[in-house]
């Protein structure tokens, strides 16, 4: 019942809203309505953001019982900058679709405007989120298709009364999808993705060699592929990126085997020269293992005496790629002048719920920065917890 008088409550003061528009400003009533509706969204994806940041989810502001006293005075601290984020905090845009087979894109941009305390800002931050799930076709998929589409061209043909011309730049629909099966997909954060006519497939490796650019071996063909990356702008400048996640599940859903992590040939070398990441507000740069698309990939080789794990089916088990920018996270904190440390300010950008939290983004992400000595990479912590263990409605 409460409901319903909210309702007519809502109802009330939007009617008595759009009357004086249309009295004062000549305003159509459909641009009231559309621009509330879209207002509305943004205070909402707000508030949702706000009830992810209160419930705490990687125990950054609530101390626990076996908490000592730096790390209560630590919690503390985290929570003052907490509280002044979300006053600064505003959702300038926010914009997800999904298709029924597969696709998925979450956009979102988040404004911090400028306090006076911010370092070389003159009017605001903005942190942009870019989550995206593409589903890939194999050849016999493709083939299928062609026959159909090939089907009914012809039948079209035969009905139609177009001159010869028209008829064969028709009938090149027998080889066109494969040869836009095999272009390579590169991200469009500015595009409508959900919209069939612009999503282009990955590129077709069924027939080929293993290329150096290509994250996965020759007898590992992803099914899914997940990516997920946070940047920032400052004064609306150029995109700096903080973080990308690239995951390549072997279905439609993550996989029951152990996820396993891809690296770059390159860091091979370089895995012996550092154990930890040190303090990022110390400004010690952290060692990361981290990957990007234009690097060659290879699989971590896992050992185990563990007959059974010898046992698990590698084709079965979902890979996944991360690549840290440690400078740009640097600069971040300082334009925003905010004191997080290296673990923190990773829990504080995984807050935002501009992603799919079955995909275990925070668990890959964590797991690959820090030890497995360090308190997130227990099974019995908040390794993998995301935002939407909250029961958040982004998701």
């Amino acid at each position: 019942m409460s409901n319903l008088y909210l309702k007519q409550a809502v109802q009330t003061i939007l009617n008595s809203f759009l009357e004086q528009r249309q009295s004062s400003h000549a305003d159509i009533a459909q641009d009231v309505y559309r621009t509330i509706r879209d207002e509305a969204d943004l205070l909402f994806q707000r508030e949702s953001i706000c009830d992810v940041f209160d419930s705490d989810p990687f125990g950054l502001v609530k101390p626990d019982d076996d908490d000592d006293e730096e790390a209560v005075k630590h919690k503390e601290k985290n929570a003052d900058m907490i509280a002044r984020v979300k006053k600064l905090m505003s959702v300038v845009s926010k914009n997800s679709s999904a298709t029924t087979d597969g696709y998925s894109i979450i956009q979102a941009i988040v404004q911090l405007r400028n306090d006076g305390n911010m370092k070389a800002v003159k009017d605001n931050v903005r942190i942009h989120f870019s989550f995206l799930r593409e589903p890939q076709h194999d050849k016999e998929a493709n083939d299928e298709m062609n026959n159909k589409l090939c089907a009914i061209s012809d039948v079209h043909e035969s009905e139609s009364s177009r001159d010869t011309t028209t008829i064969a730049a028709k009938r090149k629909c027998n080889g066109s999808l494969d040869a836009r099966q095999t272009k390579k997909h590169k991200h469009d954060t500015g595009s409508n993705l959900a919209s069939d006519c612009i999503i282009e497939e990955r590129e077709n490796t069924s027939n080929a060699d293993t290329t150096p650019d290509e994250p996965y071996n020759s007898a590992f063909k992803p099914k899914t592929i997940i990516t997920y990356k946070i940047e920032y702008s400052v004064d609306y400048g150029k995109l700096q990126k903080l973080f990308g996640v690239d995951i390549y599940a072997s279905g439609e859903f993550p996989s029951v085997e152990e996820a396993m992590p891809i690296i770059d040939d390159d860091d091979d070398t370089k895995d012996e020269e550092s154990a930890s990441c040190a303090d990022i507000d110390n400004h010690n740069k952290c060692k990361v293992e981290m990957s990007t698309n234009d690097s060659e990939y290879e699989e971590i080789e896992m050992s185990s005496n563990d007959e059974s794990e010898e046992t698990t089916n590698d084709d079965a088990a979902d890979r996944f790629g991360v690549f840290v920018d440690p400078e740009n996270v640097l600069e971040f904190l300082d334009h925003l002048n905010l004191n997080f440390n290296e673990q923190s300010v990773f829990h504080f950008l995984l807050m935002f719920p501009f992603y799919e939290h079955e995909w275990d983004i925070s668990g890959f992400l964590l797991s690959s920065l820090f030890d497995d000595d360090n308190d997130v990479d227990g099974d019995d912590d908040n390794s993998h917890v995301s935002c939407c263990d909250t029961g958040c409605m982004n998701c």
